[in-house]
């Protein structure tokens, strides 16, 4: 039986609790007399003032606009980089498989389908022979398709680690991205090469991931909706485009763009520029890859467009109309958008570096707990449940609402290993090691109603 995976069952200390609501600090500022003073000052500018304010408040919306769109592009970066990551654990794990070794073909396609139900974001999975021949697959290749290149099976058989390789529309490097594939050699009993397993995820899984999370970013972010997107191969090359712009014509010209040149030099920002192609002026923010180990071709740029007028449009109206109900109503507003300003910019004196080095590294934590594939759960060193992502949710049945606050005991360790597990954590909690840390083992679990069901697991103290 395919045991479910849990990537990261995380034992943390008190000390990390600290660390995690250090993030949340915030120094508020009193409304003192010469506040007070000032603000009745600005409600009493006369209406000719109106224009250099509403100038203010254009600038503070086209830099938070510009930091969003940053934002983005260094998430979609962060997470093409876990979901290529997991991919290749995963080809890893697959060719460590008893069960696809054998003449039963019929036996290793059921294998493969159960595992390619396990993993819905494949596209397909596949065995060849040491010529390259398809054994079986869960999709049969279309006509003129193969499930890898010559090129790529020699690779493959020929080193121990896993090979990956690019697959483009036009055939060559050059075109829009059509797949990737992951390919690793498979052994018989006596350690002889009989051929090798190949998994493929297509660009429209690829494009899934990218619009999930900018989407995730739009649901708690004021600005318009993101407009276009590229994702840009070491070369400048574009792999894959938004819907809203074919990838064959794309208006993110690489070429013409400041933004694709500061991504490929490894930086992360945002840039107003004017596109040579489209001549729209717009807002792109650009971060790269870190990439695969030993795999250049994967150091991809990011780039992520908003149309600079959709970005003032909402304000321009909303300001408009205040005006023209009349100045009384206008100019208050406008103080207290100048106080809370004034506000932040203490606020961000206090401690600012420290304090966003938090705030990035919390958030870059959740995210990458949120978009992991498998089942993430943190406990505290008392063994409480503090996290629950939505893997986990669907692995063991439970709720996050339902588990966090409850003890890890009660919940999914099996009766006969719960007294190991209590004195494991007391011994971690006095030594601050562990016989099973870092380490992958398999072991029994429970879900909701109370079934047993093997696991992947492994502990990662933070």
């Amino acid at each position: 039986m395919w045991s479910q995976n849990i990537t990261s069952v995380v034992a943390h200390s008190a000390s990390h609790r600290t660390y995690r609501g250090m993030g949340q600090w915030r120094t508020y500022v009193t409304l003192s007399g010469t506040r007070r003073v000032m603000i009745g000052l600005i409600i009493s500018i006369s209406v000719g003032m109106i224009p250099l304010t509403l100038a203010l408040v254009k600038n503070e919306l086209i830099e938070r606009a510009g930091e969003t769109v940053a934002l983005e592009a260094t998430d979609i970066a962060d997470k093409l980089d876990i979901v290529l990551t997991e991919r290749v654990s995963d080809i890893q794990d697959f060719a460590q498989s008893p069960l696809l070794i054998g003449q039963n073909h019929a036996e290793i396609l059921t294998y493969l389908k159960e595992l390619h139900t396990i993993y819905p974001l494949y596209r397909r999975l596949s065995l060849v022979d040491r010529d390259g021949h398809l054994i079986v697959s869960t999709e049969v290749p279309g006509e003129g398709e193969t499930v890898g290149s010559p090129s790529m099976i020699q690779a493959t058989l020929g080193q121990a680690g896993p090979h990956i390789e690019l697959v483009y529309r036009q055939g060559q490097p050059g075109g829009s991205l059509r797949s990737v594939r992951f390919s690793a050699r498979l052994h018989d009993q006596n350690r002889h090469i009989q051929g090798a397993i190949v998994s493929e995820i297509d660009q429209n899984m690829i494009r899934q991931f990218v619009t999930q999370t900018t989407r995730r970013e739009q649901a708690s972010s004021w600005h318009p909706d993101i407009q276009e997107f590229a994702v840009l191969s070491p070369t400048g090359q574009i792999l894959l485009a938004s819907e809203k712009q074919p990838d064959e014509t794309p208006s993110l010209r690489p070429a013409s763009l400041t933004s694709a040149m500061m991504a490929h030099q490894g930086k992360t920002g945002y840039v107003e520029e004017v596109d040579r192609g489209s001549g729209q002026n717009a807002l792109t923010g650009y971060a790269r890859m870190a990439g695969l180990k030993d795999a250049a071709d994967f150091q991809w740029s990011i780039l992520v467009r908003v149309d600079r007028a959709a970005v003032l449009q909402s304000i321009w109206t909303v300001l408009w109309k205040l005006v023209g109900i009349g100045e009384i109503c206008l100019v208050p507003l406008l103080g207290l958008f100048y106080w809370a300003r004034h506000r932040q910019s203490v606020e961000e004196s206090q401690s600012a570096l420290a304090r966003r080095a938090l705030e990035a590294n919390e958030a870059r934590i959740r995210k990458i707990v949120d978009i992991a594939l498998d089942a993430v759960v943190t406990i505290d060193d008392r063994g409480v449940v503090t996290g629950w992502n939505p893997q986990a949710e669907q692995i063991f049945g439970w709720q996050s609402a339902e588990v966090i606050g409850q003890s890890l005991t009660n919940t999914i360790i099996p009766p006969r290993y719960r007294e190991a597990h209590e004195r494991g954590l007391r011994h971690y909690a006095q030594t601050g090691t562990g016989s099973v840390l870092s380490k992958r083992i398999e072991i029994a679990a429970l879900d909701r109603t109370g079934r047993e069901f093997p696991i992947e697991l492994s502990i990662t103290p933070m």
